[in-house]
């Protein structure tokens, strides 16, 4: 196996425990605020900074399954539309917004990298009940949106070689030419 298919495959299992943490949040943001109702109702002692807990568990939650979920291609894609078109302008545009969603991304990694770094040196706390810092929940989306980009990446590569594996195909196709 060489070193790409190491690294991916690494990037695979990260990927897959990230979203295995995220379903764990899922039902630990459940199990807590069942408790926070069942004590604020029988015994009229709430628990202190559910809200802000579930809050915070949200952003974890969606940002650690994201990568997991498009590398499943699970998201919201618009099928009626692209099941109109044959497969190889299907595999056309879905290397399209596989490029447009990694350069989005990796924009927003490098933005959100800096805001978070920036956050850190000032020492940002969220307001509230709460003190915590900023910087570790704005973590989770910067690593989050650099995942994204590699599996935009990972997720482009393999359209185009379908692209490319329909354009051979074609009777007029450029690699059928003599």
């Amino acid at each position: 196996m060489n070193l790409i298919k190491r690294v991916l495959s690494v990037f695979d299992r990260i990927t897959d425990f990230l979203a295995i943490f995220g379903c764990l949040v899922v039902v630990g943001i459940t199990v807590l605020v069942g408790v926070d109702v069942l004590m604020r109702y029988l015994f009229n002692r709430p628990i202190e900074n559910v809200f802000e807990i579930t809050q915070h568990s949200l952003v974890f939650m969606t940002f650690l399954a994201a990568p997991w979920v498009l590398k499943r291609d699970q998201h919201v894609r618009m099928e009626g539309v692209l099941n109109q078109f044959d497969p190889k302008t299907r595999s056309l545009l879905n290397l399209i917004t596989s490029v447009l969603g990694a350069v989005i991304c990796l924009v927003l990694f490098i933005y959100g990298f800096q805001g978070t770094w920036d956050y850190y040196q000032r020492g940002l706390w969220f307001p509230g009940g709460m003190r915590i810092p900023q910087y570790p929940i704005l973590t989770v989306i910067v690593v989050a949106y650099l995942m994204l980009f590699i599996q935009f990446l990972r997720r482009g590569y393999g359209y185009l070689r379908e692209w490319r594996r329909y354009e051979a195909l074609e009777p007029g196709g450029t690699r059928n030419r003599k």
